[in-house]
């Protein structure tokens, strides 16, 4: 037996050990509302930077403008890389009301916002379990977004996306599961990837 089959036998045996060992994570799609999804093909769009921990802000707003640039390539625009003269960060909170929306058609070129805002609710289970549980334990995150035509001053598309992993009491000395902010990121690339499926993109 060569070297790179023993090497390929034992990446399969880490592979198979690592698996029947993992926690198994639950993400649920929730929306209040009737509309599947929005036209992408036309109008200027402005992302407003994310309602999440201070912390956690920087590397959020990064990875949602990269995830909504795949969706939506041009005429996409980050609210720090634009000049808004006549309206404020704090007068832009996820929920806008409809005389800041106006404003924003008045002031603006801008056809549409989008407001995301994310949140870890729960960061008790995870990632690696070394010593028996004898309580159940969960971690929880949410994703939400949130899109708004500045014309009609409405909200044409609102999701929240909900990950939860919970690990029951055993008496297992390993095991895997979703921390926190690992179902963070998953709710916010589970989110965008159903607002872009529900879409229509094309040009």
């Amino acid at each position: 037996m060569n070297c790179n089959t023993v090497r390929n036998i034992i990446i399969f045996l880490l592979l198979a050990f690592s698996l029947s060992s993992c926690v198994l994570s639950k993400f649920t799609p929730v929306s209040n509302e009737i509309y599947s999804g929005v036209d992408f093909s036309k109008g200027r769009w402005l992302l407003n930077s994310v309602d999440a921990h201070w912390r956690q802000k920087p590397s959020m707003d990064s990875e949602i403008l990269a995830r909504l640039k795949k969706i939506k390539p041009d005429s996409l625009y980050f609210i720090n890389d634009v000049d808004l003269k006549y309206i404020s960060n704090k007068n832009l909170q996820f929920n806008i009301s409809k005389e800041v929306l106006e404003l924003l058609d008045k002031t603006t070129d801008f056809d549409f916002i989008i407001n995301t805002r994310a949140r870890i609710l729960k960061d008790d289970a995870g990632p690696i379990q070394l010593v028996p549980r004898y309580e159940e334990e969960s971690s929880m995150a949410e994703f939400e977004i949130a899109i708004y035509d500045t014309k009609t001053q409405k909200r044409i598309y609102s999701l929240k996306m909900s990950g939860k992993v919970t690990i029951k009491p055993n008496n297992e000395k390993f095991l895997l599961s979703d921390s926190g902010s690992t179902l963070l990121h998953k709710c916010i690339k589970k989110g965008l990837n159903r607002l872009k499926k529900n879409s229509c993109l094309k040009q």
